[in-house]
């Protein structure tokens, strides 16, 4: 597996201050990728949050999910991570709807079972996730709709595990 400084950073898509997260469109040895950044985490988060991720996207290597690259700690910021997937050639749905209001009904109808396949994936896989919005969803260039990030997912079994963490929400108030 490659490693951070494989990553060629081209530009910043937008960034939450409130959680410490930015999202950022590069290259990972020749290949076009989405780079999420995360900061204010100790050693043993960050340790925790990198094995949380790669553990979700191995039980998650469904067509429905993009497809996961790696976690990586900054090694300039020891305090950040940084969760690296395949880029979504397609774009990302919240930056679709913003854009254009009138999307027909066959394409709301196909997005909508594309997300609905998806979330039947997670919990088949016992894993739930509690913040799958537009800006988590993104397209492939065949224009199906996939699970951006895992970042607030978590696994059933480890819901009343303290070492365990997610990133926004309380873990134990997961969505359904």
């Amino acid at each position: 597996m490659s490693e951070y400084n494989d990553i060629e950073i081209f530009n910043v898509i937008d960034s939450d201050e409130h959680i410490g997260s930015t999202r950022k469109f590069g290259s990972q040895m020749g290949e076009l990728v989405l780079i999420t950044t995360l900061s204010r985490f100790n050693e043993n988060e960050i340790s925790n949050l990198i094995n949380n991720q790669q553990s979700l996207y191995k039980d998650l290597n469904y067509d429905e999910f993009l497809s996961f690259r790696g976690a990586f700690r900054d090694p300039n910021n020891y305090n950040t991570v940084a969760i690296v997937v395949m880029f979504p050639e397609g774009g990302i749905l919240s930056d679709h709807l913003n854009r254009e209001k009138n999307y027909g009904l066959g394409f709301k109808i196909r997005a909508a079972l594309d997300i609905a396949q998806a979330v039947r994936i997670m919990h088949s896989n016992e894993i739930l996730h509690n913040d799958l919005r537009t800006c988590k969803l993104a397209f492939n260039s065949d224009w199906k709709c996939k699970v951006l990030d895992l970042l607030s997912a978590i696994k059933v079994q480890d819901i009343f595990t303290p070492e365990i963490h997610t990133i926004e929400g309380d873990k134990r108030y997961q969505a359904p």
